[in-house]
């Protein structure tokens, strides 16, 4: 969560989607795979969100998903399986591939299209990726492809899968 919803005009999390939230969408998706579920979230969700969710406040603020990613490594101190709230179409079967990728591989794990582009949410980082993310983070590195480039493990996706679709903007929700 816990982004600008610039394109879209108000919070995703909070916008329906065919009956549901995005946010009761995404819920939905993870709890499918883990009861272990916490929501990355800024300032002003974490008002809203905390009474009825296991909420981790962005320690890190305007700096996109590294940022909520990093400080939930350090702040659960456990491996993560990682998705966006606008991505209403991912399945059980491709969130279940990267936890399996990360735990064979000891690697982090995101999916890869045929054209080599690095789709990177969602995916499941280690803990132990923690001080070389902490790393790029302090160097102001923040786009996590090239940090998955150098350190991740591409899971191959066919490149046709709706599973990866993003809400960004109004006129997707059609």
């Amino acid at each position: 969560m816990g982004g600008q919803s610039t394109r879209m005009g108000s919070d995703k999390a909070f916008i329906k989607w065919q009956g549901e939230t995005l946010l009761e969408r995404a819920i939905a998706h993870m709890e499918s795979v883990t009861s272990d579920l916490y929501l990355s979230v800024n300032e002003a969700q974490y008002g809203q969100l905390k009474t009825h969710y296991n909420c981790l406040k962005d320690t890190y603020p305007d700096k996109g998903p590294m940022g909520g990613i990093l400080n939930a490594l350090e702040t659960l101190e456990s491996n993560l399986l990682v998705m966006a709230v606008d991505m209403p179409l991912i399945d059980k079967k491709a969130l279940e591939a990267l936890v399996t990728c990360g735990l064979s591989s000891g690697k982090t794990c995101t999916y890869v299209d045929l054209n080599d582009f690095w789709q990177t949410l969602p995916s499941f980082w280690q803990l132990t990726d923690t001080a070389k993310l902490k790393s790029y983070f302090d160097k102001d590195q923040l786009a996590l492809t090239h940090f998955l480039k150098i350190h991740g493990h591409g899971v191959r996706s066919n490149g046709t899968s709706t599973n990866f679709l993003n809400i960004n903007n109004p006129s997707h929700l059609n």
